[in-house]
């Protein structure tokens, strides 16, 4: 019997992707049960069940937990803001284990979509609800630099910005081939603008 939640030390997400086991891709169904894959592996979807909380601001507490571990999990441990795993997984006798669970103990990762503060698209850096997908490096820079490593967007990311000249359009990257950076002073944050194609 294993039962456990895992906190990702990361957020907040768009949406969970996909749900892997060891390195199985695994389905599951609505209540998080998963569906058993060939050669027995996960049983027929009673072994191994898996639920993913989003990290919202109020979360939902982890059910599944609560008859056998209520007095170490009580429902007030909800994980507000934290994206987080639930595992309850079980066996049918020992000898069944080693078809069910080849791999050993479920190992259990995500794939996700994290948001980002993207100040271009009107996000605000104090209001996670404002945050959306974005694939730019800048915007992520920017972010981990602000949002993990305590930078101060006031003073060095807002500062840039007034001083700087707006985004380049796509039509305008275009036109120029060749590569050219603003110049900026080592202790100040800036853009970066590529013009190559």
């Amino acid at each position: 019997m294993l039962r456990a939640v895992l906190a990702v030390a990361d957020g907040p997400f768009w949406a969970v992707q996909a749900v892997y086991v060891h390195d199985d891709r695994v389905t599951r169904n609505a209540g998080g049960w998963v569906q058993g894959m060939a050669g027995e592996k996960f049983g027929s979807g009673d072994l191994l069940r898996i639920q993913v909380r989003e990290g919202l601001p109020t979360e939902t507490h982890y059910g599944m937990l609560t008859p056998d571990f209520g007095a170490y999990w009580p429902t007030t441990a909800r994980g507000d803001g934290i994206l987080s795993i639930g595992i309850w997984a079980q066996h049918r006798s020992r000898e069944s284990f080693v078809r069910h669970f080849p791999n050993g103990e479920p190992i259990v990762s995500i794939v996700d979509i994290p948001l980002v503060c993207d100040w271009r698209a009107g996000n605000d850096p104090d209001d996670p609800s404002t945050w959306g997908i974005s694939y730019n490096p800048i915007v992520w820079m920017v972010h981990i630099e602000t949002q993990r490593h305590g930078r101060s967007w006031a003073r060095s990311v807002a500062p840039s910005r007034r001083k700087s000249a707006p985004w380049p359009s796509a039509s305008s990257r275009r036109a120029d081939r060749s590569a050219s950076f603003w110049s900026c002073p080592p202790h100040r944050a800036c853009w970066m603008r590529w013009t190559g194609g």
